[in-house]
């Protein structure tokens, strides 16, 4: 595994794409060079600047040789695009560990060799997007962002402009909000107790005369 900063130097040639762990300014890493392998740990979180598990046995040439036509134009897009690091980071992030693995597991591996392929898998990601939609496991505005996500990076890297023609999309619904879980029982009680202690310190310490409760 090799960390390249983010745009690459002129000098630099990538001979192993299958090594490359890409590093975004000071908003940290992607392991790009995973995609080289059509078997790879589908673990969302993982420490910054470490690479994902792969099956070595599942390395594919030809998925080698776009992955290092996306990762120059990755380069370039850090560049020139004014997308922010951050901004770019996340969409690399959410498009290797959505889309594409998606797209590995469900009979789209040829997915970056050209526009026919990506039209055929954005088209079916689209439509598993929507039924997970549908069965709640996932909210309308994550469905939409990642859709975006792909559509932006897929269309992009393969300069094709109109990769949502003829497909229904998701929108996202700016009046939805995601429902936040109450803390636990536990940590409840811990807050209650931190309160009621200090209104004790504080009700102590007028009482007392303290300097912010002397009578004036």
């Amino acid at each position: 595994m090799v960390v390249y900063d983010l745009p690459l130097a002129k000098e630099v040639t990538i001979l192993h794409p299958g090594q490359v762990v890409l590093r975004f300014g000071d908003q940290g890493t992607v392991d790009v060079g995973a995609l080289c392998y059509l078997r790879r740990d589908s673990a969302q979180r993982r420490k910054s600047r470490a690479g994902r598990k792969v099956d070595r046995a599942s390395f594919n040439q030809r998925r080698a040789d776009r992955v290092g036509m996306l990762i120059g134009y990755l380069s370039e897009a850090f560049a020139h695009s004014g997308r922010r690091a951050i901004t770019l980071r996340g969409m690399t992030h959410l498009f290797i560990g959505s889309f594409m693995d998606w797209a590995d597991a469900n009979g789209h591996a040829p997915v970056l060799e050209g526009e026919p392929t990506a039209r055929a898998a954005f088209r079916d990601y689209i439509t598993d997007l929507r039924e997970c939609v549908l069965r709640n496991s996932i909210s309308i505005n994550t469905g939409a962002r990642n859709q975006s996500c792909a559509r932006d990076l897929l269309g992009g890297f393969l300069n094709i402009d109109d990769l949502h023609r003829g497909i229904n999309l998701l929108r996202g619904d700016m009046q939805a909000k995601e429902h936040l879980k109450p803390p636990c029982e536990a940590d409840q009680s811990k807050v209650l107790a931190l309160c009621g202690a200090l209104f004790e310190g504080f009700t102590s310490l007028c009482w007392r005369g303290g300097p912010t409760c002397a009578p004036q």
